[in-house]
């Protein structure tokens, strides 16, 4: 039987310790040509490496010498590839490792990361994407060492401390040179496609992002398919490429250097999703002329707690188990511990290298609430407005929750000018526009969330307030599994429970309603049995107060309208003029 130490190897310490780049790996794969792949790419960065056909062998080389990161297959004779892993993480010392693999199962991808591998890659994968995404892992797993000798799980960050860490975790560059290069080049005062295409051409992944883009219907206006890189381009002009080559390649860097527990795909098509539709809300809106930052600032507002997660690590996991305890929306957690939330802090790092303050001031105030942006000049106001709005209207369109992410409805000033057609079209093209995106490597993250399955939608009776401006509720509920029936202010006294959105109420719309003002409440026949949550709120506290109502309705309880129920005329079911 093997050991399982001897396995593990020993002399990683002073490796781990140095912060250095992994000095030596074992590619542990069966197959000739993926064997030879993964080695060329390897060296020809520079980084050594041994190679084994199977287990066994794998095993002989472990205990002759010490590896830093052990690269394995699934499907091996001999021994297979399951085995190893589980004697590797039996053992006291372990190096990283990372399964590449053409198995696409995911069950067996999340058992495996549940067990302890640091990361799962899928075949086929670049070989350039394959590299940097093993030095990613490999730099999580050393700065997360680093970090956590110096910063206790459960502390309080001071928000130099937690600049320090984030600035040292990600400290190259998250635009590329060309990225750089194009950002700056549209903001001059000729604009030139061609001139442009051909700094573009120096970076492959930018190129199918630029083209994947002007090819969506929301940015081409369904018309034929764009196939060249300067088509593309003119396509999505001036206004918006500098800020959608800037987002899209942090969004790749992102994915090739987060932790392995990151949903990167998920993120990437927030991200998209939101940029699409905080396009629409600017061409509704016709304020093109004051939209600087405001598609950089959606694509990237989801993105942040990406980069928090990889910096701090285990501590960013008290921050997560904080959500769950106390019900509360992550951002609020992130500034508590670590004295920023996600969009501050990828916007202090843009800041940092050299995207101009007023384009990162609109990506940093998207983590703010809407009440705090009254203090801003009407021009900051309007584009911060802009990016919540499209950011909210993304992450519907993306279709995953989790219990800790922030539900805050925008005001009429951001999506007053849109009808409810209006928003169902932006939501149908930001869909299908994300979509076709993804990260450049695939990944089966251990806290994945899906939508409700087909079918599984409950039914609950639902009441707005404030009907005249777009109500984005009935969607957001829709993601979590409930379909609404609208309800009148009559209905109200015939259901056993109604949903009861008070999000804009006030004397002039609302009378008798504005202590609720604000807040989504579970209205019942007994005003003490009315429960009541405060928006902004939590996914979390959104689906506890939706299963109150849906619950009352199932039991079909008849009761008596309770006395709180307006009986003011002035409460007509029209809405305020």
């Amino acid at each position: 039987m093997t050991n399982a130490g001897a396995v593990g190897g020993a002399g990683h310490e002073d490796r781990w310790a140095s912060g250095k780049l992994p000095s030596r790996v074992l590619v542990v794969e069966d197959d000739f040509v993926a064997r030879t792949f993964t080695v060329r790419a390897l060296l020809s960065q520079g980084i050594s490496c041994d190679v084994a056909t199977n287990g066994l062998e794998a095993e002989a080389k472990l205990r002759e010498a010490a590896f830093d990161i052990v690269i394995v297959d699934l499907r091996m004779p001999g021994k297979h590839g399951y085995a190893l892993i589980r004697d590797l993480l039996m053992g006291e010392r372990r190096p990283v490792i990372i399964v590449y693999t053409s198995i696409l199962e995911p069950r067996l991808a999340c058992d495996l990361l549940e067990r302890g591998v640091d990361d799962i890659l899928f075949k086929p994968i670049e070989g350039s994407v394959l590299v940097a995404k093993i030095v990613a892992v490999w730099r999580h797993r050393v700065l997360g060492r680093s970090s956590a000798s110096r910063v206790e799980r459960t502390s309080v960050l001071s928000l130099d401390e937690a600049r320090d860490i984030l600035n040292q975790t990600w400290s190259e560059p998250l635009v590329s040179p060309v990225a750089a290069d194009i950002y700056r080049m549209v903001g001059e005062s000729t604009f030139q496609p061609k001139r442009i295409a051909q700094v573009l051409a120096r970076d492959a992944a930018l190129v199918t992002a630029v083209v994947d883009l002007a090819n969506c219907a929301c940015f081409n206006g369904y018309r034929e398919r764009v196939a060249s890189e300067e088509q593309a381009i003119q396509v999505l002009g001036p206004r918006r490429l500098g800020e959608l080559v800037i987002g899209s390649k942090v969004l790749f860097e992102i994915a090739l250097r987060a932790a392995p527990n990151i949903d990167c795909e998920i993120v990437t098509r927030q991200g998209v999703a939101s940029t699409m539709a905080a396009d629409a809300l600017v061409r509704h809106h016709q304020t093109e002329s004051v939209s600087q930052g405001v598609l950089l600032g959606a694509m990237l507002a989801t993105a942040g707690h990406a980069l928090l997660a990889t910096a701090f690590g285990e501590q960013y996991e008290s921050v997560l188990e904080e959500c769950r305890s106390r019900g509360v929306s992550l951002i609020e957690c992130e500034r508590l511990r670590l004295a920023q939330g996600g969009p501050e802090a990828i916007a202090w790092l843009l800041g940092r290298q050299g995207i101009d303050a007023a384009t990162c001031d609109v990506l940093a105030h998207a983590g703010k609430e809407y009440a705090t942006l009254l203090d801003l000049s009407a021009d900051q106001r309007f584009r911060a407005e802009y990016v919540k709005a499209a950011s909210l209207i993304g992450r519907i369109a993306a279709g995953r929750w989790r219990e800790w992410d922030l539900i805050e409805l925008p005001p009429a000033s951001a999506i007053g000018c849109l009808t409810r057609p209006m928003l169902d079209e932006i939501l149908r093209d930001a869909r299908q526009g994300a979509a076709g995106f993804g990260p450049p490597v695939r990944s089966c993250p251990r806290d994945a969330e899906s939508p409700p399955s087909v079918g599984t939608a409950r039914v609950i009776p639902y009441f707005a307030l404030n009907g005249g401006t777009v109500d984005l509720m009935p969607a957001l509920l829709a993601m979590l599994g409930y379909d609404v029936t609208p309800a009148t202010r009559d209905d109200l006294k015939k259901h056993p429970a109604t949903l009861v959105n008070c999000h804009g109420a006030n004397s002039d719309n609302s009378a008798g309603w504005e202590r609720w003002s604000g807040k989504l409440v579970a209205l019942s026949g007994n005003d003490a049995d009315s429960r009541r949550v405060s928006l902004p709120c939590s996914v979390g506290q959104l689906r506890a107060l939706a299963a109150q109502v849906g619950q009352r309705c199932a039991a079909r309880t008849s009761v008596e309208p309770g006395p709180f129920l307006p009986t003011d005329s002035a409460t007509a079911d029209s809405p305020p003029a």
